[in-house]
């Protein structure tokens, strides 16, 4: 079995590379330039191949994409000069009534940047 995505292809199989010359076979398939390695990363987070309790396994971390993310976001508050608290016990003021709340809604960037920074978090976890 085999997952292909954009540009990136991940093989799973007990003999990895025997699976890969397999596929080389087909003549539609074709790597750039000519070659297969184990991946480090995939859809942003890092790969790596360790040995747990006498197995050796892939793993994976997002040390890295999240810290990116979290870049992102403030970078974006910033531009947007959007100031969040910084001790804050909740994310809701002491005094909030959301049923009451009768704020416009949000234009198209707004949206947008919502729905982008949504996206972020739901990969990060």
């Amino acid at each position: 079995m085999f997952l292909a995505y954009v540009d990136d292809l991940v093989l799973v199989s007990h003999d990895t590379t025997r699976g890969m010359e397999e596929l080389l076979q087909h003549n539609r398939i074709k790597l750039k330039k000519d070659k297969f390695a184990p991946s480090h990363t995939f859809l942003g987070f890092q790969l790596q191949l360790k040995t747990l309790s006498g197995c050796e396994m892939w793993t994976q971390h997002s040390f890295i994409y999240v810290n990116a993310d979290i870049m992102t976001v403030q970078e974006a508050l910033l531009s947007r000069k959007i100031l969040m608290p910084t001790k804050a016990k909740n994310p809701f003021e002491s005094i909030s009534h959301p049923e009451l709340d009768d704020s416009p809604g949000l234009d198209n960037d707004d949206t947008r940047f919502c729905q982008e920074m949504v996206g972020m978090l739901r990969w990060a976890v």
